[in-house]
């Protein structure tokens, strides 16, 4: 590994200000002597070298390249890893885009100005650097090395934001709510959930469902946007950041493009009431019911019989 390191900081002049149009990108990659693309796979080194057709690749720049090898994402002998960020055909970055890698991993683009753009992938993102034009393809540099997408719960248990999220959804078992395909999760971060942490079983399962949206909005989809639900519409806007708004509330989306294996996630700093039920907790409810968001843990599973009473008592305070 400390021999790595000098080896990628030796050539980032020419990483910069490289760009030959007789070279494929196999090539391209040779002259930069990147050692992720050292020892390519045969069928990957034809793949890069034919001209009979176009690839695009997303290469990390020598920072990004770096820091991912001192954190340990980047794993060299993980044959998928250089393949992950190549795409087959070739692709411009001027209009918001979905697209696949060749192992079907999906990377989103947006536009962000001239000439940039901000590319998602699970719970990373990296902004577009730099772009070298080979004679099979286009190679763009990037800022940040990008990690696949997961599942919907691994992506909150990854993010630091959404501990007690994941910590809610698993000691409750709810983690089925936030599957399947198309969804787009309204994740609340954990302030949002230390100030609701009288909410009783019903009102959680509620709002819960309130906040997972069917079909996949990226954030440039939200702006002036208003997405209806079974609980009335909710209403996005951007001022000096993307918020959403019901009749009752308000939150800012703080976090976003989080993709995921079934849609993604945008992470909200306040929790929305999905009606005017679930705006204040009955003394006599929430007593009842212990709080799974406690501030030393949260993995507490509630017994049966608390949540059976539990909903019981609520039916009779709103009957």
């Amino acid at each position: 590994m400390l021999i790595i390191l000098p080896l990628i900081a030796l050539f980032v002049p020419s990483v910069i200000g490289y760009s030959d149009t007789s070279k494929t990108i196999y090539e391209t990659l040779h002259t930069l002597s990147l050692p992720l693309y050292e020892n390519l796979s045969d069928k990957l080194r034809d793949l890069l070298s034919s001209s009979k057709s176009n690839q695009t690749l997303f290469l990390p720049n020598i920072t990004a390249l770096n820091q991912s090898i001192a954190s340990g994402m980047l794993n060299f002998s993980i044959p998928s890893t250089q393949t992950f960020f190549l795409l087959d055909g070739l692709y411009t970055l001027s209009t918001p885009q979905t697209v696949q890698t060749i192992q079907n991993y999906t990377l989103y683009i947006q536009p962000t100005g001239n000439n940039t753009a901000k590319l998602s992938s699970g719970i990373t993102q990296a902004q577009l650097t730099g772009k070298l034009q080979c004679q099979n393809g286009l190679i763009y540099l990037i800022d940040n090395f990008l990690v696949p997408a997961q599942s919907p719960l691994d992506t909150i248990s990854n993010l630091e934001e959404t501990q007690r999220m994941e910590e809610l959804l698993k000691s409750l078992n709810l983690s089925d709510i936030i599957s399947g395909q198309n969804k787009t999760i309204l994740a609340p971060n954990n302030q949002a959930l230390a100030n609701q942490s009288a909410m009783p079983f019903g009102t959680i399962l509620h709002v819960i469902k309130y906040l997972v949206l069917d079909g996949i909005f990226m954030s440039d989809m939200l702006t002036e946007n208003t997405i209806q639900t079974e609980y009335g519409p909710l209403m996005f806007s951007k001022n000096e950041s993307l918020s959403v708004r019901n009749k009752y509330d308000r939150a800012r989306l703080v976090k976003t493009d989080l993709l995921t294996t079934t849609g993604v996630i945008h992470v909200i700093d306040h929790v929305l009431a999905a009606n005017e039920s679930t705006l204040s907790v009955p003394a006599s409810v929430s007593s009842i019911v212990a709080s799974v968001t406690s501030s030393t843990s949260l993995s507490v599973t509630l017994p049966r019989f608390t949540l059976f009473y539990s909903l019981l008592l609520l039916f009779i305070v709103h009957s």
